[in-house]
């Protein structure tokens, strides 16, 4: 019984902390990193600020887990394309929704354009997590020139930060939009992206 009740406890203190992160992630949107306060997380909990520390220390270390676990979730969506054989422009532009449905401003702006904000304890851990991220994408480039879906001479590598850095970049123009809207966005953002925005192939080519 000792352990069945050690079990229920340590589930409902998870489910705590993910609400706890849930709400730090809100509040962190809703009012920017800089701006928020752990109270403000504990009154979208209707909690007191004390009942807060007892999982979190500060928002600096909300922060951090907020980061380790979209780094994750990251991750683990480009694992799922990864392991599907469905035509790969097909996989980059479910990887273009899923990477905007998931971005949140507060956290490019210190996972991705201010690293130094973070505690330097896990800049390495979080600066790992972006460079699997991104081998995934060259990953999936790859797969493309191999199965002639992409031109053969293209640089994979400079095509995943390009990639990225138009999602990442625009994040806090869309990030405010329905899941919807952001669903079109993205939609937008891979016809740019796989078939330009030249109105005839090649025309850079001519003189």
């Amino acid at each position: 019984m000792k352990r069945m009740h050690s079990s229920y406890v340590a589930k409902k203190q998870e489910r705590r902390f993910d609400e706890i992160m849930q709400a730090a992630r809100d509040v962190f949107v809703q009012k920017g990193y800089f701006a928020a306060t752990t109270r403000d997380i504990a009154e979208l909990l209707n909690i007191k600020p004390g009942s807060l520390y007892y999982y979190i220390d500060s928002k600096e270390s909300a922060l951090v887990e907020i980061c380790r676990r979209a780094g994750r979730q990251f991750t683990r969506n480009m694992e799922a394309l990864l392991a599907r054989s469905d035509p790969v422009d097909d996989l980059i532009r479910e990887g273009i929704r899923n990477h905007l449905l998931n971005n949140r401003a507060h956290l490019v702006f210190h996972f991705v354009f201010s690293p130094r904000e973070l505690p330097a304890s896990v800049r390495k851990e979080l600066n790992r997590m972006a460079q699997s991220y991104q081998r995934q994408w060259e990953d999936l480039f790859e797969r493309g020139v191999r199965d002639g879906c992409l031109r053969p001479d293209l640089d994979t590598g400079t095509a995943a930060v390009a990639l990225l850095a138009m999602c990442n970049g625009s994040v806090e123009w869309y990030q405010r939009r329905t899941p919807a809207a952001v669903t079109g966005i993205a939609g937008e953002f891979a016809d740019c992206f796989l078939q330009g925005v030249l109105s005839v192939p090649h025309a850079r080519d001519r003189t």
